[in-house]
């Protein structure tokens, strides 16, 4: 078709074709509204949108649309900006609430430009539905798993939308008294446009264009689209893109192009095709928008999907991703893969200690130096608290796994300087290999867990590969664990006291009560195997309640008939210490067992105080003034100091039981328990030494005033009957 020469010249405010087909190819609704606010014109897409035909909604007011805030005072909002210029209405963009036909409302984006013709003062909306905006933005809150979907979803949505558009375009040539109206929609849009002729040749863009591009007119005029060409695309997506072009008249997509300054950026593009009324191609027009924001957005919601936002590792998420793709690569390939499940020991001790913002940052340092073991093709995972996995691919022999290994137990061995302090944790390991340990994901992790808690019992700073023989020891943990969550239940748990015997009189002055768990089937359980389990599944709260609450009641039954009262002193588990109502606890079981508080004594440890020592001290103030004594157990092993001392309200100091295990003559140990006791005595505190079981420990513990001592050496835990014989069995000396 031939074109007139203020075609030619880059003009389209004269070209009545190339106007007509922006306004009716318009993606975007255009309502256009005189002063009065009476609605002169539309174009498809609005149609579409409100469900209203050109012949209903002509002559309407604009309120029938846009209820708010036009209402029924509409000529008084318009009124309002042509007396003072009310910025709120035009060259500000915003979001409204549309009303359709059917009643349904729809959210918009909405940008209204002023013009004149004839002198007779026009408002042009350009109305952008942004339902699928909104919905997207609460998608996009809460998982990135169905952003691929949702792309697709939309995809097609604009593709079935520009195929009904076209549709419309060649069924609607008319509306040639709209020209000037389309010029002015074409110049305000805030989308880039640009329009070609058949050739491909640049006629027209409009301001968004340049802006977005950061070309200037005279630069676009007469090129060809390709300019703003990204190089981010093979040959083959332009020739695919423009072959959809060819047969369907349209392409909607994404694509990487480039402004001026050679600064890369995506845009979402719609590109269709014009054609006359003799289905001749006269035009092309691509509509496109910059999205560098959204797919930012996307990053950022992958980044939290996938990684850990304090290591910056891969999360469990992504290493079950990457898992699942290194075995069905390591399937094919028939080569070996290996798992390794890190737990740090001793990482709680920071945390209780120095703080969780210190076992933050060493998880940190931790993540670091196991990377650093590494080859770049492995992976490092965080799954959460202090529990790290590795995936180590493309590794045949079991001793170049068991040298990795090592390198990492080594590395997290060395100290660490936080609030400058040395702190030094460890690790243990486990290690599945596939695919003998497991041919899929779950199998294969579950046995490198099992691995890795082995190392644990095996003394922790070591590494295990699994054995089938775990599986057991497996089996039976979760037994036991079945089985203690209903040893209460089944009153299967019992009480032992352990007699606290005076050093000179030999006489029994109290006793601590601890627990012991007498299975019906497999016996008397070790507390060293219960207890770790309780604490881990919560119930070490209820348990040491009910033995506060059995050791009081046996303990006042006994003083009522003995001459010489009895103490009890009974372990605080630290779920206890930090509950809430742990002084009514208290209170409750002795009000109900009728003990006298100063026979009662509650024994703590260092770590429960030590992370929030002011909360500590005002708890044990309290146990204090009830009258009940405080013993500080297992001293010597922490970070106790004289003025730690000080500070809490403590009666007695027992004295862990590893120093006297050890003692010889001029040995530290020695050292130590004479300062202890020394030291307990300045400060007027009771001193209980635990784990005497020689005689030459006796001697010594006598020679350095020690007053009480527990241990084999005269009696190991005793039943109830048993125990009071034995205390019977002394008075009678």
């Amino acid at each position: 078709m031939a074109q007139d020469a203020s075609f030619k010249s880059g003009s389209i405010v004269n070209d009545s074709r190339c106007l007509a087909a922006l306004m009716i190819s318009a993606v975007d609704s255009i309502i256009i509204i005189d002063s009065c606010g009476i609605i002169q014109g539309m174009n498809p897409a609005a149609e579409k949108l409100f469900g209203y035909s050109m012949e209903e909604i002509i002559g309407q007011n604009i309120s029938k649309l846009m209820p708010s805030p036009h209402r029924e005072n509409h000529d008084g909002y318009l009124a309002r900006y042509l007396q003072g210029g009310d910025t709120q209405i035009v060259g500000v963009i915003r979001e409204i609430e549309g009303l359709k036909k059917d009643g349904s409302p729809v959210p918009l984006e909405l940008s209204v430009s002023e013009f004149k013709i004839d002198d007779t003062i026009y408002f042009a909306g350009i109305l952008h539905d942004i339902t699928n905006r909104k919905k997207t933005e609460l998608e996009l809150l809460h998982a990135h798993e169905g952003l691929e979907k949702r792309v697709q979803e939309r995809t097609q949505a604009l593709q079935q939308t520009t195929i009904q558009l076209q549709k419309e375009i060649q069924e609607r040539t008319e509306a040639v008294n709209e020209l000037k109206l389309a010029a002015k929609v074409f110049e305000n849009a805030s989308e880039a446009i640009l329009i070609t002729d058949a050739n491909t040749t640049i006629i027209e863009v409009n301001n968004a264009y340049l802006q977005i591009t950061g070309y200037e007119r005279e630069e676009i005029i007469g090129a060809n689209p390709r300019i703003l060409k990204s190089g981010q695309h093979e040959k083959a997506f332009y020739q695919k893109l423009w072959s959809h072009v060819e047969k369907f008249d349209e392409w909607t997509g994404e694509i990487w192009d480039r402004r001026k300054n050679g600064q890369a950026f995506p845009s979402r593009l719609t590109i269709n095709a014009v054609r006359d009324n003799d289905d001749n191609l006269t035009n092309y027009v691509g509509i496109f928008s910059d999205i560098s924001e959204i797919k930012a957005g996307e990053q950022r919601l992958e980044k939290l999907a996938y990684y850990d936002p304090l290591t910056h590792l891969p999360n469990r998420l992504l290493f079950k991703e990457r898992l699942v793709h290194e075995i069905n690569k390591a399937d094919r390939s028939k080569i070996r893969l290996a798992v390794m499940f890190i737990d740090l020991d001793r990482f709680k001790n920071v945390n209780d200690t120095l703080g969780h913002a210190a076992g933050d940052k060493l998880l940190i340092i931790v993540g670091k130096r196991i990377l650093s073991c590494l080859r770049r093709s492995d992976t490092v995972a965080r799954l959460g608290g202090d529990e790290f996995t590795v995936i180590l691919n493309g590794i045949d022999r079991e001793e170049d796994i068991a040298h990795i290994a090592e390198s990492i137990i080594n590395a997290l061995q060395r100290p660490a300087i936080l609030s400058g302090q040395e702190v030094f944790i460890g690790a243990s390991i486990g290690i599945g290999l596939f695919p003998t340990d497991g041919e899929d994901f779950d199998t294969l992790t579950k046995n490198a867990d099992i691995a890795m808690y082995q190392s644990k019992k095996a003394g922790r700073g070591v590494f295990r590969f699994f054995k089938e023989e775990m599986n057991a020891w497996t089996t039976h943990q979760l037994q036991l664990e079945s089985n203690l969550q209903r040893a209460l239940e089944r009153d299967e748990f019992r009480v032992v006291y352990q007699p606290k015997i005076c050093i000179v009189s030999h006489q029994v002055v109290g006793m601590e009560a601890l627990i012991r768990w007498q299975h019906p089937e497999h016996g008397l359980v070790s507390p060293g195997e219960f207890i770790p389990l309780a604490e881990e599944t919560g119930l070490i709260g209820p348990m040491s309640d009910w033995v506060m609450k059995t050791a009081f009641a046996q303990t006042h039954k006994w003083n009522q008939t003995l001459e010489t009262p009895l103490s009890v002193a009974v372990n605080l588990s630290a779920r206890q210490f930090q509950s809430a109502n742990l002084i009514e606890t208290i209170q409750d079981h002795l009000n109900t067992s009728g003990l006298l508080p100063h026979l009662a004594e509650i024994e703590l440890t260092e770590s429960m105080m030590i992370a929030d020592l002011d909360a500590a001290i005002e708890t044990l103030t309290n146990i204090r003034k009830m009258g009940v004594k405080l013993a500080m157990d297992d001293f010597g092993t922490g970070y106790s100091s004289l003025n730690f001392l000080k500070k809490l309200p403590i009666t007695t100091l027992k004295i862990d039981q590893s120093f006297i295990r050890d003692l010889k003559f001029n040995s530290p140990d020695e050292t130590i328990v004479a300062a202890i006791i020394a030291m307990a005595t300045s400060l007027k505190l009771d001193v209980v030494a635990e784990g005497v079981e020689k005689l030459e420990q006796l001697n010594f513990l006598s020679q350095h005033g020690c007053p009480t001592i527990q241990g084999y050496y005269f009696s190991p835990p005793l039943g109830p009957d048993k125990f009071i014989e034995e205390v019977q069995r002394r008075l009678e000396r």
